[in-house]
């Protein structure tokens, strides 16, 4: 009896860890759904004219419910029925009547939805997330999401973001979503399980993957003059007033990109004063999206604001085709250039010296260095270890966030990281950085094959057993 019930339990011990969901980190597949700028279950309506770079189609509503025209979508429109007419014009000639195809994109986007809902281990997140710096990794809250001030997404090109939302999606007019270091919008999904609205003007990044429960039709609204850099993948309908949606953000390779503006942003920087920062010192941003000095960026017409992450010691002006305050305009198909020129200021007269380490833990499985992470005074961008010579007040420490850290201040600052200088004083604040072993981290899958090995394992031992001990 005792060899019956220990086998028994080996059994059930193998057949427990068998069956564990060991989950990876991974973006969520949106298959042929990532095709599409717009993929609908129950129609787009549209304040005309918007633009829109990528492919639009609903199923199963007919193609009557296709409420852009041709002119409108950088891309093809895809009906199920052909009865498709045009939307506010008669060129069809974008159209094309593809059932199958729409099909398979609607299961591949009911997959994804489920796919971004079933992910365990998300970082618990409060209703609101106006004005925070977030890193990569799952978030999740079970009621609705506010978002009434800007927030950052800071990564590299490869992590990912994934927001669980239980109610509602709000941004608010002019606010905007930030990509920061390299950070993809195509990486960003948020799941939500109630209305998404993006307010006017608003400059939103990320794949809006929309339930099939919401309670109105409405499930993805864009209100006047909003920007989406990502996908509209509704279970029930899109609407539009006026809007800028692309899935390409700089990508040139996935659609026609026929009458798309490009904008150039140089950076020059003059040392008179002593200064040592070069070019590749500054953080350049086009509607706060990280660009390179001297590349040209494909980009929607529109309205664009371009600026830089201040640096300690210089002061910037903007000049070439923006206005000093980083605004330009592009018309389709223009080409323009901005420049930024920052000089040196010079020393000040008794200057306090200030100085900012930086120390990262990564105990528990990090990976991040010192260089991985923003450093701040008053908002001016310093480098770990650097000492800054400033006038004498208060100084406010800080740092681009990143989830994934617990972080702490020590040496010259106070715990919320603000430090008084008088004339001659010299001090240093520390950051320490802490990793947060995460339930959500990749860790290796169990290979197919491994996993059938098991399976066929389980099976010989349980006839085994039934075997030798079933009497």
């Amino acid at each position: 009896m005792k060899q019956k019930r220990l086998f028994l339990s080996i059994v059930l011990s193998i057949i427990i860890f068998s069956s564990v969901s060991v989950y990876a980190a991974d973006a969520v597949n949106l298959g042929t759904a990532g095709n599409f700028a717009i993929l609908s279950k129950s129609g787009v309506t549209d304040v005309p004219s918007s633009s829109i770079i990528g492919n639009v189609g609903t199923t199963p509503i007919t193609g009557a419910a296709i409420g852009v025209s041709c002119t409108e979508v950088t891309g093809t429109i895809y009906d199920n029925n052909g009865f498709y007419t045009g939307g506010y014009d008669s060129n069809v000639l974008c159209r094309l009547t593809n059932a199958g195809l729409l099909n398979t994109a609607r299961i591949d986007m009911e997959a994804a939805y489920v796919d971004a809902a079933g992910r365990t281990g998300g970082i618990p997140i409060g209703g609101n997330i106006g004005g925070m710096t977030l890193g990569p990794g799952v978030y999740t809250t079970a009621s609705n999401l506010i978002i009434p001030a800007d927030v950052i997404l800071s990564g590299n090109s490869t992590d990912v973001w994934i927001f669980q939302i239980g109610g509602t999606l709000d941004i608010s007019s002019t606010k905007k979503v930030i990509l920061s270091g390299g950070a993809q919008a195509s990486n960003v999904f948020w799941q939500v399980a109630g209305v998404t609205t993006l307010g006017t003007y608003s400059v939103f990044n990320g794949n809006i993957l929309s339930g099939p429960g919401v309670a109105v039709d409405e499930a993805i609204s864009l209100r006047t003059g909003a920007t989406l850099c990502g996908r509209t993948l509704s279970q029930k309908a899109v609407t539009l007033d006026h809007n800028y949606i692309s899935i390409i953000c700089g990508n040139t390779n996935e659609v026609n990109t026929t009458n798309l503006t490009s904008l150039t942003v140089i950076k020059q920087v003059i040392n008179n004063n002593g200064g040592t920062k070069n070019v590749s010192d500054f953080i350049l941003l086009v509607d706060n999206y990280s660009v390179l000095s001297g590349i040209s960026n494909v980009i929607l017409p529109g309205t664009h604001d371009v600026s830089e992450i201040a640096v300690l010691g210089y002061s910037g002006t903007i000049a070439g085709d923006c206005s000093p305050n980083g605004a330009v305009t592009l018309m389709a198909g223009e080409n323009k250039t901005c420049i930024i020129t920052n000089d040196d200021v010079p020393l000040p007269t008794n200057p306090s010296r200030l100085t900012v380490n930086k120390i990262v833990i990564n105990n528990g499985g990090g990976t991040a260095v010192v260089s991985d992470f923003i450093l701040l005074v008053n908002n001016y961008s310093v480098l770990s270890g650097i000492s800054n010579e400033v006038t004498s007040g208060l100084y406010i420490v800080s740092e681009v966030l990143d989830s994934r850290y617990n972080r702490s201040f020590s040496g010259g600052c106070s715990a919320n990281g603000t430090v008084l200088l008088n004339a001659n004083d010299v001090k240093t604040c520390v950051i320490t950085n802490t990793y947060i072993r995460q339930q959500h981290k990749s860790i290796p899958v169990m290979s197919e094959k491994l996993f059938a090995l098991l399976i066929v394992f389980i099976l010989v031992l349980g006839l085994y057993g039934l075997k030798k001990y079933g009497k």
